[in-house]
């Protein structure tokens, strides 16, 4: 057994989830602030600032729903061959 299961076997869940759940936290908080950056950046733009807002605004809503289907599928995937891994059914997780 590797040292990672180990410490997955061992370690409290606490400290497990605050260990692997603190990068997609800073992950997210990066992206926001990308976010609200990159609008202050176009909404100053001379002539087309406001336009260009509209713009992100619309668009935005669409990449997010586009954005969450390709996690909800990639996720599952993961988790779905996590688990017959886990099993030790190696040969239907190779159908994935």
């Amino acid at each position: 057994m590797s040292n990672n299961q180990q410490v997955l076997g061992t370690e409290p869940v606490g400290k497990l989830l605050l260990k692997y759940s603190l990068p997609a936290i800073i992950g997210m908080m990066v992206n926001g602030l990308y976010n609200v950056v990159d609008r202050i950046f176009i909404g100053n733009m001379p002539g087309v600032g406001p336009l260009a807002i509209t713009g992100l605004g619309v668009t935005m809503p669409i990449m997010t729903i586009i954005i969450a289907f390709g996690m909800l599928i990639g996720i599952g995937t993961a988790t779905n061959i996590s688990i017959k891994l886990g099993q030790g059914k190696k040969k239907k997780q190779k159908n994935f």
